[in-house]
């Protein structure tokens, strides 16, 4: 078995950071598995709608369209659509519509914490049956809590090393790795997460890392320049030496984030 089958890495950072991207690249050059809400997401609610038709509408026709459309769906997989109108664009809701949609919006918390609570549950499952580290690649911006990095060490730690990969750029060159993705579809992550505006509401929410998390090593990544720096815990290992070769080549243009 491979001698790192058992470890645990964390790719966390906000939207258009290329953790995804950089996590991929690193699942195949340390011969791992990658799970990542998008995944889980996909599997789960397979069937996200467009939303484009929508998008040049007046706030009261928009809204009105989308309830009535969820309505007569009745299903949780189809909730995005009005989250994404609401957190990625800055909508506020029109009294009017607020009532009727809250029961929607309550169901895509829990819609999320069922994708979350399903990723930590595979990967447990991975981690015990393949012959290479797992990442767990999503957002993770809360520090404590269900999901969180504290939950992670809590249920990975016990199987071997845990690393965390914390990546980050500047906030334009985020909103423009996502805003170069294309507007107007939901994507597997289930929100229009090709709107800049995203970042923002991630960016509210985010707990940053601290070098006091005690995770076997946290690791600093800035895609923008292909730094990486460690923060915490040993100065040199396998994640970090292969994350610093990924570096190496996208600086040299060898590959392409």
């Amino acid at each position: 078995m491979n001698q790192h089958s058992q470890d645990t890495i964390i790719s966390a950072g906000l939207v258009g950071t290329g953790k995804s991207t950089t996590s991929l690249l690193l699942k195949e050059e340390l011969n791992g598995v990658r799970l990542g809400t998008d995944t889980i997401r996909t599997q789960l609610f397979p069937n996200y709608p467009d939303t484009s038709p929508f998008e040049n509408a007046p706030l009261e026709t928009m809204w009105g369209t989308v309830l009535d459309w969820l309505e007569k769906q009745d299903d949780i997989e189809h909730l995005n659509l009005l989250v994404a109108m609401t957190s990625t664009h800055g909508i506020i809701l029109p009294d009017s519509l607020r009532e009727r949609a809250n029961p929607f919006l309550d169901l895509r918390a829990k819609q999320s914490a069922q994708t979350y609570a399903e990723l930590l549950d595979w990967g447990e499952q991975y981690i015990l049956s393949y012959a290479g580290p797992l990442i767990l690649d999503a957002t993770f911006g809360r520090k404590e809590g269900t999901s969180s990095r504290t939950e992670i060490l809590q249920r990975f730690a016990k199987y071997g090393n845990t690393y965390l990969i914390q990546f980050t750029c500047p906030e334009q060159i985020a909103k423009e790795h996502i805003r170069a993705r294309g507007i107007g579809k939901i994507d597997p992550g289930g929100t229009l997460a090709r709107d800049p505006k995203i970042y923002d509401h991630e960016k509210e929410k985010y707990d940053p890392i601290s070098i006091e998390e005690p995770f076997t090593q946290i690791i600093a990544y800035n895609v923008a320049t292909q730094e990486v720096t460690v923060r915490a815990g040993l100065e040199e290992s396998y994640v970090l030496n292969a994350l610093i070769k990924l570096s190496s080549a996208l600086r040299d243009k060898t590959i392409k984030i």
